[in-house]
């Protein structure tokens, strides 16, 4: 399991909400009006978010109808989760092999060598800021998802971050390159 800091938040919660429901209108002549076992199985890799994720979209995708309303004034019912390996659904998952032979190719290739090279001074401030040892373009990556997204969900970012928002943006098209290289 994620560690417990891992939880959807509010705004997650809604935004699945709000996806289950906009499934339900697009998809509804596709989809039984219904939730049935037989018909539709919710699988999520084993962590608190993605339990409730799922959830959140379930309740948005199939709220309760006739006989499944249980509780007057409660449009919710509850519907399974199960729990599967994170490698079953994650396009980033792969077999040792692969991943030990990408992270071979891409800490040897003289492109990414040449951007750990240039980018030292920026490594050594995200560190210091950090608490992390950044020594390489795949640790920044890590750093410049998490600001990016907390950033398009409104958050404040650390006052560190607006001195290198630029330069940790051109790291989007390097990320980019990496994950097809």
């Amino acid at each position: 399991m994620e560690p417990t800091y891992y939880t959807a938040d509010v705004l997650g919660k809604l935004q699945h909400y709000d996806l289950g429901q906009y499934a339900r209108n697009r998809y509804g002549n596709f989809l039984s009006r219904r939730y049935t076992k037989e018909e539709f199985r919710v699988e999520t890799t084993n962590s608190d978010r993605t339990f409730m994720s799922a959830a959140a979209n379930l309740a948005g995708l199939f709220p309760p109808v006739g006989d499944q309303i249980w509780k007057l004034g409660l449009n919710w019912q509850p519907i399974p989760v199960f729990p599967v390996e994170r490698a079953v659904l994650s396009s980033f998952e792969t077999c040792p092999y692969i991943y030990n032979k990408s992270q071979n190719l891409v800490s040897s290739d003289p492109y990414f060598l040449q951007l750990d090279e240039e980018n030292q001074d920026l490594y050594s401030y995200l560190s210091l800021h950090t608490g992390s040892n950044i020594t390489t373009f795949s640790q920044l990556v890590l750093i410049y998802d998490t600001l990016y997204i907390e950033d398009q969900f409104n958050y404040r970012l650390p006052k560190w971050t607006v001195s290198i928002s630029r330069a940790l943006e051109k790291f989007d098209k390097h990320s980019v390159y990496s994950l097809y290289f």
